[in-house]
């Protein structure tokens, strides 16, 4: 599906359905247009090349996706590629959609293939105020990158949430073995969520400073902004990361605290039956004139005297503090 959004200041917001016309419209200098093409036919995805005419590498990439964030200066063109965070993301499988942007003069184009949450609210906001997001090529991609950061966010309180959770079940009597394969698919996704944040810090940080043609000083605070909340949302990974880190000690500590606990039980059963094993082990030797052998309070005496050391030995342990 391919949207085509067109402005300028006479003839206001125009939504274009002629695919022929595009090169027309990025021909006006006075005019800003943002195509949006969201999982496009070869049809749709011919006009790369036909319309704009833009390098085959890039093309190449937008084809065959799952790369990592980078930004490419052909001339007369810009060629970014971002990650979006998809909501539905957990711990355990870590999901990323893929945006490939060329920032032109006067134009905006967006390459990707599922849907995009970031674009959609672009859109509607879009549509409500366009004035105020075609200011310029640069700012209209200043705004899709600013929600495409902020949808870091509600990854980030869930990954927030979950490690609150794991946090209260290191206590718990839960197996050991699945909550540390927890904790560490969340540090794994957190570890992916950092990788990608710092490479999209590192493209914002030059888009910044190389001073492109195609950016204008004017929307360059807006870069900025978008930056500043990408290295919080990198800050808290790290944070979050320490958080897990202390989860494994605390995990460790806790499993060998309980280890350390039955050692100590088990030893103190032994110390108990030791003496009693050695009291049975005298009386049940085959000596000819054993005392009490032939007594006739003999057994239960052998008993008592075992229940008085086993005894003996239980006080004391509970005087100690061992029990």
């Amino acid at each position: 599906m391919i949207t085509i959004f067109s402005y300028s200041p006479v003839d206001g917001l125009t939504q274009v359905r002629d695919l022929a016309s595009i090169r027309q419209l990025i021909q006006e200098k006075e005019r800003v247009t943002w195509v949006d093409l969201e999982h496009p036919t070869p049809q749709e995805t011919e006009i790369l090349d036909t319309a704009f005419n833009f390098h085959p590498l890039t093309i190449d990439d937008c084809l065959s996706p799952r790369h990592q964030p980078k930004i490419d200066n052909y001339g007369s063109y810009l060629f970014l590629i971002v990650h979006e965070m998809k909501t539905e993301s957990s711990e355990a499988r870590f999901k990323t959609s893929e945006l490939d942007i060329y920032l032109g003069s006067n134009y905006l184009l967006t390459f990707h293939r599922p849907k995009m949450k970031s674009l959609e609210i672009v859109q509607e906001r879009l549509l409500k105020n366009p004035k105020a997001l075609f200011r310029s090529a640069d700012f209209l991609m200043a705004t899709v990158l600013d929600e495409v950061v902020d949808q870091y966010t509600p990854v980030l309180d869930q990954m927030d949430q979950r490690v609150s959770a794991l946090e209260d079940q290191i206590f718990s009597p839960k197996d050991g073995e699945d909550l540390l394969n927890e904790i560490f698919s969340l540090r794994r996704s957190l570890s992916q969520i950092k990788r990608i944040s710092t490479k999209q810090i590192d493209l914002l940080t030059r888009m910044i400073k190389e001073g492109y043609d195609e950016i204008i000083p004017l929307s360059l605070p807006y870069l900025s902004n978008v930056r500043d909340h990408l290295i919080r949302a990198s800050d808290l990974c790290d944070f979050f990361r320490d958080s897990i880190s202390s989860l494994v000690d605390a995990h460790l500590l806790t499993s060998s605290n309980k280890t350390n606990e039955t050692m100590k039980m088990l030893t103190i059963f032994a110390s108990m039956m030791l003496p009693l094993t050695v009291i049975t082990g005298v009386y049940g030797m085959n000596f000819k004139n054993m005392p009490e052998l032939d007594w006739s309070f003999g057994y239960p005496f052998v008993i008592g005297l075992m229940a008085v050391v086993a005894g003996s030995m239980l006080f004391y342990f509970k005087k100690k503090k061992w029990l």
